[in-house]
């Protein structure tokens, strides 16, 4: 809900600090008075459009703070999408949102402290938020708004998703099959490029993971050769004059000069013999290494990256590269083949979509003829009295991830007048009283948190206006509603009742508000009374109202 509203600098608002309470508040004066300068605030705050002429004269800029509360359950929401956004998370639900209007031009948004964009200060609230007046009745004046409300009323809201997923997938190959046509068309030109590129790969005939087997071989051969030539100069410097057998020859010379010469010979035996021993496994060895020929290796991976750097991929994804090239010059010689797999899909997910259309169809018009059995109770209360109405899905020229639906509202005001859609037939104040009727009769299946409703009750008296008290604060049971209002019935039916007046101080006008308690509640009601009847009948009525507030029954 909406907790503090502040506006400064705006219009003739120099500075308004406003506290709401959560279900019905109403906003009430005269005319004139600015009452609907605290929707336009919202809207702003919202990331409503910003009109010029908005800035207070003699300011450089004007500043709408809005502080919202969510409980419990909404705070997991916002928590998230804030989150997305890369802002911080709100305080146990609290969110701080301002919008800055430049007299000069131009406007400033934040969330929690931290600059947005116009664009996410607008997603977060958008579906939160919604104004209603009698000239701006928007879901009624657009198409999808009237099936969104419509949709409130499905028994499984699970097949709206199921309808998009299958529009989409159906778009989806329709666009394949789209840029696969011009993709061939394109490629065609390339086509003998593409033949010499795969003919020169076919030559070099690359193999999967054969680049790191060809480097790893490298190595191995590397270092064979290097073993092999230490083996070959282990064997010279062991037989050279100067060598390991020279030495053993004069420790037999010593040995056979010494006094017992049999020990001596042994340890020169067993060096010899030990010697011998390792000569062999050295030649053994030897016999043993790899016959590669290390030149071909070497002039094959000097290729390989010759090849890799001319196709611009990475030196392991040559043999990848190839298989691509394959198969894209297969598709161009073979275009016929994969344009009848791209037709065949589309043909596929269009008929699953038709289906689901269909099926979706149906349960709109279930929730059509549930609808008007509300709508047909309800009106009359609201002066629709000797009117009726009727709830008309048409077929449209286009599947849409909404299925295959249109849907109208036809009223017909007087009796063998005929009927006409509400977007074009109805008054505002018509249109306004359908809304509140079906936003009250359709189960609440949005993230609407508060709705502004301005003056939708003009021209309304008697019986009306009582039965528009009852449905807004039947409402208000679910969501805050704030409403701008002449009517004394809607006024007294409110939790919170708030005054705005227009007053010159200083030379200079300006708004005022007051949250009216006790008997200055009762001297405004007496006030919004006493242009139809006499003040003394105006302060019986207004008593009476206030009486009855509390008891309203449910329309």
């Amino acid at each position: 809900m909406i907790a503090e509203l502040s506006i400064q600098n705006l219009v003739l608002a120099d500075r308004i600090e406003l506290q709401f309470k959560a279900g019905l508040v109403v906003l009430t004066g005269e005319t004139g008075a600015g009452k609907s300068l605290i929707g336009q605030a919202l809207d702003l705050a919202t990331g409503g459009r910003a009109k010029s002429g908005l800035v207070r004269r003699g300011q450089d800029h004007a500043r709408v703070d809005l502080v919202l509360q969510f409980n419990q359950t909404e705070q997991q929401t916002i928590d998230q999408e804030l989150k997305a956004l890369g802002l911080p998370q709100s305080e146990s639900g609290r969110v701080i949102v301002r919008r800055e209007i430049k007299a000069s031009g131009g406007t400033r948004s934040w969330v929690g402290g931290i600059p947005v964009s116009l664009r996410s200060l607008s997603s977060l609230w958008k579906q939160r938020l919604a104004r209603i007046d009698q000239g701006a009745a928007t879901i009624l004046e657009s198409s999808s708004g009237r099936l969104e409300l419509l949709d409130r009323a499905l028994d499984d809201g699970a097949i709206l998703q199921k309808m998009a997923d299958a529009a989409k997938k159906w778009h989806d190959a329709q666009a394949h099959q789209r840029a696969l046509q011009e993709q061939l068309e394109h490629q065609k030109d390339q086509r003998e490029m593409m033949r010499h590129w795969v003919d020169e790969l076919a030559e070099f005939d690359p193999q999967p993971e054969e680049f790191d087997a060809l480097l790893e071989q490298r190595r191995v051969v590397r270092n064979q050769r290097q073993q092999k030539a230490s083996l070959q100069r282990a064997e010279t410097i062991i037989g050279s004059d100067r060598g390991v057998l020279s030495g053993l020859n004069e420790l037999r010379s010593i040995a056979a000069r010494s006094e017992d010469p049999e020990q001596l010979y042994d340890f020169v035996a067993q060096a010899d013999q030990a010697i011998d021993s390792f000569l062999r496994v050295l030649q053994n060895q030897a016999s043993d290494l790899l016959n590669i020929d290390e030149d071909a290796l070497q002039d094959r991976v000097f290729r390989w990256r010759d090849l890799a750097r001319k196709h611009r991929c990475n030196d392991p994804d040559l043999a990848t590269h190839y298989q691509k090239l394959l198969a894209d010059l297969e598709q161009l010689d073979n275009p016929e083949t994969a344009l009848k797999e791209a037709e065949l899909q589309t043909q596929t997910t269009r008929a699953q979509a038709e289906k689901i259309a269909q099926l979706l169809t149906q349960a709109r018009q279930k929730a059509a003829r549930k609808t008007i059995q509300k709508l047909t109770q309800i009106l009359p209360e609201l002066g629709f009295k000797g009117a009726e109405i009727q709830l008309d899905l048409l077929r449209k020229p286009q599947l849409s991830t909404t299925g295959w639906d249109q849907f109208e509202i036809l009223l017909q005001a007087n009796p063998g007048e005929g009927f006409t859609p509400v977007q074009e037939g109805a008054s505002g104040g018509e249109k306004a009283r359908i809304l509140l009727a079906l936003d009250c009769s359709l189960p609440r299946t949005d993230v609407l948190t508060t709705i502004f409703y301005d003056e939708v009750d003009a021209g309304m008296g008697g019986k009306t206006a009582a039965a528009v008290a009852r449905l807004l604060a039947q409402q208000s049971k679910h969501l805050q509603v704030l409403v701008v209002t002449h009517q004394a019935a809607v006024a007294a039916a409110a939790e919170q009742h708030i005054q705005v007046t227009k007053e010159t101080k200083d030379g200079r006008t300006q708004l005022q508000t007051y949250d009216l308690q006790g008997i200055e509640r009762e001297d405004e009601l007496v006030r919004m009374t006493s242009g139809d009847v006499a003040i003394e009948a105006a302060q019986v009525v207004a008593r009476a109202l206030i009486d009855e507030s509390t008891n309203h029954a449910t329309v």
